[in-house]
């Protein structure tokens, strides 16, 4: 998978959003980056994507992955909150209650849709 979640990329990012838009909009809004180890993430995610030796993929996630080791860009202090989900009563098997978190595979998958079924009314 591409480590774009790891660089500004994208400006639903929390952390940083107004640099996310200014990548996704190719400056036309936004800030620039004035973050040296964020630039550098950026850079990084670049040369990611422009590499098809996989080794050399490797070397750059994890010099991604030791940036956000050593810069706390953000500290999470919410999780487990609930998530209102909008379902059919026709739908069967759906929980009435779930978590959503940042965590991997908290997501709404995890409550198995591919166990959902439909009645008729």
């Amino acid at each position: 998978t591409s480590p774009r979640e790891l660089a500004p990329t994208a400006q639903e990012q929390l952390q940083w959003p107004k640099w996310g838009q200014y990548f996704e909009t190719a400056g036309g809004t936004g800030e620039a980056v004035d973050l040296p180890a964020a630039a550098e993430l950026l850079r990084l995610n670049s040369a990611w994507l422009e590499a098809s030796d996989p080794d050399e993929r490797a070397a750059i996630w994890q010099r991604m992955l030791e940036i956000r080791a050593e810069q706390m860009f953000s500290i999470g202090i919410v999780a487990g909150v609930p998530q209102p989900v909008v379902a059919s009563s026709a739908l069967n098997n759906c929980p009435a209650r779930g978590v959503y978190n940042w965590d991997p595979g908290a997501h709404f998958g995890i409550y198995r849709p591919d166990t959902f079924w439909l009645s008729k009314h």
